[in-house]
């Protein structure tokens, strides 16, 4: 008899507990398929990953669509401009962003800038206006020539992107 409720007992408590671990493991999966402009905030002092209101008015305002060309090797991508990007992308659904990866199309950028272009800059394109990125022009260096090596670099990406993005839509 003793056995019997012990049994019992044992039964319960590892189908409660697969029952628990089925709804955590549910609930883990919906989590990850949401935006990450819902499940990530910025805490950052400078509200590093938000985006300003200036540019959810030019991003809204879209009626053409727009393509940010990323030009990135594999592997060599910067965190921030993608989550950046993946704000963008979660704004408007006139904004695709592509990669475009310079080791498989080497001569993808010589449409838009006869510039080297570095890992990580951006092309924006709406028909036929483009506006090219530059790397250096999204992390922002600025110093003296007098203070030598230092300086201060800033992140410009949200400006940037915003600016070009109003270029490309805009014939004025």
């Amino acid at each position: 008899m003793k056995n019997k409720t012990a049994l019992k007992g044992g039964t319960y408590s590892i189908v409660l507990t697969t029952i628990v671990l089925a709804i955590l493991v549910v609930v883990n999966i919906f989590a990850q398929a949401l935006p990450s402009s819902v499940t990530q905030y910025d805490i950052s002092s400078t509200k590093l990953y938000s985006i300003t209101s200036n540019t959810k008015v030019v991003v809204n305002a879209l009626k053409e669509d727009v393509t940010i060309y990323w030009v990135v090797q594999n592997g060599k991508e910067d965190d921030v401009i993608e989550k950046l990007l993946d704000k963008y992308d979660t704004l408007s659904d006139h904004i695709k962003i592509k990669k475009k990866n310079p080791d498989i199309y080497p001569t993808f950028t010589q449409k838009y800038t006869s510039d080297e272009v570095a890992n990580n800059s951006l092309i924006v394109e709406c028909g036929d206006r483009n506006r090219y990125i530059a790397y250096s022009d999204i992390y922002v260096t600025s110093g003296s020539a007098y203070s030598g090596y230092s300086g201060t670099t800033s992140f410009d990406g949200e400006g940037a992107i915003t600016s070009a993005i109003d270029y490309v839509v805009n014939s004025e």
